[in-house]
C-alpha cells in the first residue's frame, strides 16, 4: 500500500490560512506596521512546516505516540474533504489499522 497526499494536503490547507489571516489587513489605511507584520505570516508557515516535517517523520517511523502529541484531543481530522472524526478514532479506526500495509510514504514536505 502506497500513503501519498495527506502532508500535501495538510500543507495546502495550511498554506492557504497564511495569506488569508494576513489579508484581512491589506485594506486598512495605516500601512505603517506592514514592516513588522510581514514577520508574522514567516514564522507561522516555518511553525506549520515543522508540524508538518515531524508529523511526516512519525508516519514514516511508524510512531503513534509521535503523531498523537501533534493533535489536540478535540482537533478533527479531515481526509479528502471528509470528516474522520477525533485523531484518536482516526488513529483507532482508520489510519492505526494502515500502518503495517504501508509499504512506501511519499511526501512533498521537505527539511
Amino acid at each position: 500500500m502506497r500513503f501519498t497526499g495527506f502532508a500535501a494536503a495538510a500543507a495546502a490547507a495550511l498554506g492557504a490560512f497564511v495569506p488569508a489571516a494576513h489579508a484581512q489587513h491589506a485594506d486598512h489605511a495605516d500601512h505603517s506596521a506592514h514592516g513588522t507584520q510581514t514577520a508574522a505570516p514567516d514564522a507561522l508557515k516555518q511553525q506549520a512546516k515543522s508540524v508538518l516535517v515531524a508529523y511526516r517523520d512519525a508516519l514514516v517511523a511508524r510512531d503513534e505516540a509521535a503523531m498523537r502529541m501533534l493533535f489536540a484531543a478535540d482537533s478533527l481530522v479531515f481526509e479528502n474533504g471528509k470528516a474522520e472524526d477525533t485523531f484518536a478514532q482516526y488513529m483507532e479506526h482508520h489510519l492505526g489499522p494502515e500502518l503495517g500495509e504501508i509499504t512506501e510514504f511519499t511526501s512533498p514536505i521537505r527539511r
